[in-house]
Formats: C-alpha cells, structure tokens, sequence
C-alpha cells in the first residue's frame, strides 16, 4: 500500500469510527475497550490526537508521565476521553483529510491506529 493509499484508507476508517461512536448510548461510551484501562471514549478521544493536539499538549502530556511514552498515550487518551461525547466525535470528523503527524511518526502511524483501534 502506498502512501496516498494508505490515508485513503484513514479518512475512510475515521469516518466510519466518527459515525459508530456518534451512534452510542452513554453506557456503551464507558464500556472498557481491548485497551488496558481505556474505555470506548478514551479510543475515540485518542484516534484524534495527533492531528487536534498542540505541542504545548504534547510536552505537558509527556512531562506529568516523567517521558513514559506508553504512559503518555494512556493518560493524554484518558485526559482528552473526559470531554463531552459529541466534542470526540466531532475531533474525529474534523481530521478527515488532515495528514498531520504527532512527533516522531510515520504516515503508517495512523493506518495502523484506525485499523487496530476500529476493534475496541
């Protein structure tokens, strides 16, 4: 898969996320996912979190996990999981043709985020 196919695939996956989660009841937002100690909402605040996210967000992010990157991913997802249901939702349906990168990523980065987290 080449790289412009590979973001067809993310806008295409990230809207079809966008209108699953955009379809829950609040029990099915805190319904744990496949993800240790996320919930449906913090993978939904999460797959818009490289594109949405300032670098302020980043380093304060990375800061409070003393560099843990896995930390890092876990907390910010959980932090950015507590606003409200339609703002996630919304998130995910504003990045669709965005191809901006959290630091140090790749453009398979996403692929690989929409098609795992798709699961949970």
């Amino acid at each position: 898969m080449d790289k412009d196919e590979g973001w067809r695939v993310v806008d295409e996956r990230r809207v079809q996320i966008a209108d699953i989660l955009d379809g829950l009841g609040p029990e099915q937002w805190s319904t744990p996912s496949l993800c240790d100690e996320w919930t449906v909402r913090d993978v939904g605040a999460h797959l818009s979190m490289a594109a949405t996210s300032s670098v302020r967000d980043v380093l304060s992010w990375m800061l409070k996990s003393r560099g843990n990157f896995d930390r890092m991913i876990r907390d910010s997802a959980i932090d950015r999981g507590r606003r409200p249901t339609d703002e996630i939702v919304s998130d995910l349906r504003g990045i669709v043709g965005s191809r901006k990168l959290a630091p140090s990523t790749f453009w398979r980065d996403p692929l690989l985020d929409v098609i795992v987290h798709a699961h949970d």
